[in-house]
C-alpha cells in the first residue's frame, strides 16, 4: 500500500461509513452463493450491525398468508403476497416493509 492509501485507510477506520437506506449490488464475481446476483436494501447499518432485505429473491417456502396463519391472524380481505428473502444470518427472523401511515415503537424510518 502506498503512503496516501495507508492514510485513507486509517482515516476510514477512525470514522466508519454506514449505508442505511442504500442498496448493495453484488458484483458479477460474487462467490458467496447467499449473496450472488443479489440486490440488498439496507434498512439499518451502524456500529451494531446491519439489517437488510434481498430485493428480487422471494421465498418458495412461505407466503404472506402463510405468515398470517402462523400468528393466527385472519387473512380475509388481504391479498396473498410473496415474501422476500432476507438474511442470510437469521433465516427464521423477519420484518415487514410498510407505508409510513403505520408507525410502532419498533418501526425504523
Amino acid at each position: 500500500m502506498g503512503r496516501s492509501s495507508e492514510c485513507a485507510y486509517y482515516r476510514a477506520m477512525e470514522s466508519p461509513i454506514y449505508f442505511s437506506g442504500q442498496f448493495l449490488l453484488a458484483t458479477p464475481g460474487m462467490a458467496d452463493p447467499r449473496f450472488a446476483r443479489s440486490i440488498v436494501a439496507l434498512c439499518s447499518h451502524d456500529e451494531h450491525g446491519a439489517l437488510g432485505i434481498n430485493i428480487g429473491q422471494t421465498s418458495d417456502d412461505i407466503s404472506f398468508h402463510g405468515i398470517l396463519d402462523q400468528f393466527d391472524i385472519p387473512a380475509e380481505g388481504s391479498a396473498d403476497k410473496e415474501v422476500y428473502v432476507g438474511g442470510p444470518v437469521e433465516a427464521h427472523r423477519g420484518f415487514v416493509l410498510h407505508s409510513l401511515d403505520f408507525n410502532q415503537s419498533e418501526t425504523l424510518q
